[in-house]
């Protein structure tokens, strides 16, 4: 070990994931440092060191350190050490951004550890992120990635859907429009996750070979394999928006009511109004994402069902009785909270807020702590403490709608239906902009 390795070993945590990382050179690093950085990055001990000391992010400053070396010495090493580096969350990020920095030296590797079927699948995707990165970090070698992927798919194993779509996910996102034929293939075949990259005709939207889906886009319970859910018997409207969530969501969208509950949350403590024709469409995600609706007045009827819903959350928020709806799950004979689902559509609420001032935003960021808590898993074991820190999220609902409160100057308005039929020729209210024929109308 050097002196220059040993101060990786200070460094400690890095910042986010999805920040830029620091230059590593400014500290000396050369060439002649590849062997020691090669051993630090592929130090089991340091792996396992304990999650509270700066010891155990020193491989993770090294590979760093080798990509932008862009060391073709590391690459082959690296690639071998994959099942343990698997296990590493940070790794499973950044070992593709790493083989990228590297380059052409880590294709055949890469390649290799592709078409082990001996190697976990977690190291085959993180082999498919690798190989992906390379082409668009060093174009002079992206047809002989893309031919190394569309082999791949050429003749896939039953067993692989996940892995396979993986494959077509990242030849569509390198445009290779040449491998579009062994693509179809696979999903001719059923061999492809629609979990993963959508079905052949996202692929195909994706590869700029269709502008538009010509049948509609499959829902979550198709892609994930199961039977389509039945319209419930009773008048439970949280059942009816269930149903229809279940029924018309993808992986992209609010997935249940405790989800939309807390999206709902969100958009009543915004400072300004965010109007149905904005908040409904994004329900769903995107635009282009609004289901077309299969029965009669289906469509209608989830409109209805949520505008209550709203309604009821902005009601609850201003007479100060809102409770979050969390959803219960059972764990070995007990009933316990399932937080994260809120959390997250909260945090899909206030991606429609307006932006802030710099003191409204300390206001905010520090209500999203708390909820990114549950999304990040950074959450007491302990079942008292976690329950402790649940009790956490009312009052800063409140306390956050309290806070804008001034500054909602036009007040929520109660989302109702103002005609009783939407002609065909208007626009649909799902907001999207489109005549409702050309949009929501069912057909």
């Amino acid at each position: 070990m050097t002196d220059k390795t040993r101060l990786l070993l200070e460094l400690g945590a890095p910042k986010a994931s999805d920040q830029a990382w620091p230059s590593y050179l400014q500290y000396g690093f050369t060439p002649a440092d590849v062997p020691a950085l090669i051993t630090m990055a592929t130090d089991r001990e340091l792996h396992e060191a304990a999650d509270s000391s700066a010891e155990v992010w020193a491989p993770l400053h090294a590979w760093r350190t080798l990509g932008q070396l862009a060391s073709a010495e590391a690459a082959e090493p690296l690639v071998e050490f994959l099942p343990v580096l698997a296990e590493d969350d940070w790794a499973i990020d950044e070992m593709p951004s790493v083989m990228g920095m590297i380059g052409a030296p880590a294709l055949e590797p890469l390649a290799a550890a592709l078409n082990d079927p001996a190697r976990q699948d977690k190291v085959r995707g993180v082999a498919v992120d690798g190989l992906k990165a390379v082409a668009e970090h060093e174009p002079s070698v992206r047809d002989r990635v893309v031919g190394v992927l569309t082999a791949f798919i050429a003749t896939p194993t039953q067993g692989n859907a996940s892995l396979n779509a993986m494959v077509a996910g990242a030849l569509a996102d390198l445009g290779a429009t040449e491998s579009i034929e062994a693509i179809r293939g696979l999903y001719a075949r059923g061999l492809a996750d629609l979990m993963f990259a959508g079905d052949i005709e996202d692929i195909e939207i994706e590869m700029g070979l269709r502008q538009q889906r010509a049948t509609p886009k499959p829902s979550l319970n198709k892609r994930l394999g199961l039977a389509e859910p039945q319209r419930p018997d009773g008048d439970d409207i949280f059942e009816l928006v269930e149903y229809y969530l279940t029924r018309y969501g993808s992986d992209e969208s609010l997935l249940n009511v405790s989800g939309l509950d807390g999206y709902f949350a969100a958009i009543a403590c915004s400072p300004k109004l965010i109007p149905p024709s904005v908040w409904f469409p994004a329900i769903w995600n995107e635009e282009g994402m609004v289901p077309h609706w299969k029965g009669k007045d289906d469509g209608e009827e989830f409109m209805l069902a949520v505008g209550i819903l709203y309604n009821d959350v902005v009601d609850q928020l201003a007479g100060k009785e809102y409770e979050a709806l969390f959803l219960e799950q059972d764990d070995g004979g007990e009933r316990v909270l399932v937080v994260d689902f809120w959390c997250d559509g909260f945090v899909r609420g206030v991606e429609l807020w307006p932006e802030l001032s710099a003191e409204d935003g300390l206001e905010l960021d520090a209500a999203l702590d708390l909820f990114y808590r549950f999304l990040n898993e950074d959450v007491p074991t302990d079942p008292h403490e976690l329950a402790e820190v649940q009790d956490l999220i009312d009052p800063t609902v409140d306390d956050l709608y309290d806070y804008f409160a001034s500054h909602r100057i036009t007040g929520h308005q109660t989302f109702i239906r103002e005609e009783p039929k939407v002609g065909r020729n208007e626009p649909c209210p799902c907001g999207s902009g489109k005549k409702y024929k050309k949009c929501c109308m069912p057909q």
